[in-house]
């Protein structure tokens, strides 16, 4: 959900960001969303899945915590 505009925030991002972000696989994203660890929404029905900004920083800390 990339924005042009410098002035609108970016609240979500894709899949391979939210990967990047976290340092993780498509795969593992994946099975995070299934056990329900992650929360995820889709552009339109069916369509490609995207993660909010902010649930990616609390999954991150949920991480650092358990580590």
């Amino acid at each position: 959900m990339p924005s042009n505009n410098p002035t609108i925030p970016r609240i979500a991002v894709s899949e391979f960001d939210a990967g990047k972000l976290l340092s993780l696989s498509g795969k593992t994203l994946q099975r995070l969303r299934v056990s329900g660890r992650i929360k995820f929404f889709r552009a339109s029905a069916g369509g490609k899945v995207l993660y909010r900004l902010a649930e990616l920083e609390r999954f991150a800390k949920s991480r650092e915590v358990a580590q």
